[in-house]
């Protein structure tokens, strides 16, 4: 999704059309928000401006996840923002679970689900999750995801984590299960 966006960065000197890109949605669709950028472009020069929207087509990403994200590929190189949370568990002696995090994150890169619209948020989260799961994260990340219980949709997540770490569990392993289909 971000590659299109950057795509649609067309060379423009316009505010209103700056917040027009797909990226800048959470911008234009909040009152407050966009009267804040508003101001902070009335107040820079034109140089500036330019500088900011069409030669390094800066792009403002809002990342609601407290913990890290994953941006779809720019050049062939896909990016994991880690955020201030996750570094604090990968600093820590609790980085397994700074790692379950991460793991999660490949697990929508392996997916491919920066680049499908099939399949809505919750699905691409829950892939990711059980993706993370297969690794050996799956226990780690329930933890996490209990933390953070005031996410969006993550009672669902939770729940379809729990059963998918029982079944792996009573099976012995995701390797028996995998053994199990040959």
């Amino acid at each position: 999704m971000l590659k299109k966006i950057t795509h649609k960065f067309l060379k423009t000197d316009s505010f209103e059309d700056y917040i027009q890109k797909p990226s800048h949605f959470w911008i234009k669709s909040n009152f407050f928000i966009k009267k804040v950028f508003t101001i902070f472009f009335d107040e820079i020069d034109k140089q500036l401006k330019d500088q900011i929207i069409n030669k390094k087509k800066v792009m403002f990403l809002k990342i609601n996840d407290p913990l890290s994200c994953t941006i779809s590929p720019q050049k062939g190189v896909h990016s994991v923002l880690i955020l201030p949370e996750c570094y604090k568990l990968l600093s820590s002696f609790r980085f397994s679970y700074g790692l379950a995090i991460i793991a999660h994150e490949i697990g929508h890169i392996i997916k491919e689900h920066g680049n499908t619209l099939d399949k809505s948020s919750l699905q691409k989260q829950i892939e990711a999750d059980l993706f993370a799961a297969d690794l050996g994260h799956g226990r780690e990340l329930l933890e996490v995801w209990e933390e953070y219980k005031d996410l969006d949709e993550i009672e669902s997540r939770i729940d379809y984590l729990k059963s998918y770490i029982r079944i792996i569990e009573k099976n012995g392993g995701i390797h028996n299960i995998l053994a199990k289909d040959t």
